[in-house]
């Protein structure tokens, strides 16, 4: 008897259904409204991925247990080179960022955190829709 589904019958939707209520938490209405931007399919994926710390920085190859000189990040040579580092903590991300709130001319509070990164450019979008 399969305790997760209503009816007592095993469905592939009652095991997704129980997986995901095991995973969820104070981000996952982020990963439900990351699918519903329009942009190109390869650019939602390459969020997805680096929101979950799924993209091929030194570290986590290291983790994987791929040889390599060193994780310190190559373009900066400050700390190891992560998804977090890549795209927030990078003296040159942070550039990258401070050029591109001027260029769409808003005020706007870098967190040290993507996830949280990425909801405020997602709040700050709905609300200049409004």
């Amino acid at each position: 008897m399969w305790r997760s589904g209503e009816s007592g019958l095993f469905l592939v939707r009652s095991a997704y259904d129980h997986l995901a209520s095991l995973i969820r938490g104070p981000h996952n209405d982020l990963y439900r409204c990351l699918w519903k931007i329009k942009v190109l399919p390869n650019v939602l994926v390459m969020a997805w991925r680096v929101l979950l710390d799924r993209i091929p920085t030194r570290l986590a190859l290291s983790r994987r247990g791929v040889t390599m000189n060193t994780p310190i990040c190559a373009m900066c040579q400050a700390k190891e080179e992560s998804s977090q580092l890549l795209f927030l903590e990078c003296v040159n991300a942070q550039r990258v960022w401070s050029m591109c709130f001027r260029w769409i001319d808003i005020l706007f509070v870098q967190h040290n955190d993507l996830k949280c990164h990425f909801e405020n450019f997602i709040c700050n979008r709905l609300l200049t829709k409004l």
